[in-house]
């Protein structure tokens, strides 16, 4: 899910939340360090999180310019982002998103992904444990040959 957020000049309030006295940026920092705990909860995992500094490159065009932050997160599937959204901690923040910015939530379908970094590890680690095992056989084959 690609998170393209432009902040709004002030916080807005929202019917039924207390006025949030801070500024858009501290209402979503609030809402991203709530918010994140319940995604990885959901299975979910930031690929990418970000401040932009400079303009799109290629297209000129408002609607398509000036983002102020850029957030990628991986679901694992679409249940575990309603999963997200329909937690009960999570109604509770969002309004710090909400009242904060303007986001454009654009869900993808994958064709090409990094692998999970546990699994690259794990497959590391196992490479690492045969590698060893091999030598020591090696070591071991070696000094029974020399007897």
């Amino acid at each position: 899910m690609l998170n393209l957020m432009r902040y709004n000049n002030m916080v807005h309030p929202l019917p039924g939340h207390a006025a949030f006295e801070g500024t858009p940026e501290e209402s979503n920092r609030i809402y991203e360090d709530a918010a994140m705990p319940i995604a990885i909860a959901a299975g979910a995992f930031p690929l990418f999180a970000g401040n932009v500094h400079e303009e799109n490159l290629t297209d000129k065009e408002p609607a398509a310019d000036n983002w102020d932050r850029v957030l990628l997160m991986r679901y694992p599937n679409r249940r575990a982002f309603l999963e997200l959204v329909s937690d009960p901690a999570y109604g509770q923040i969002a309004y710090y998103k909400l009242a904060a910015l303007k986001v454009a939530l654009v869900p993808a379908v994958v064709e090409m992904s990094v692998p999970d970094v546990r699994l690259a590890v794990g497959a590391l680690l196992l490479g690492l444990f045969l590698a060893v095992g091999w030598w020591r056989a090696a070591i071991r084959r070696q000094g029974q040959a020399g007897r």
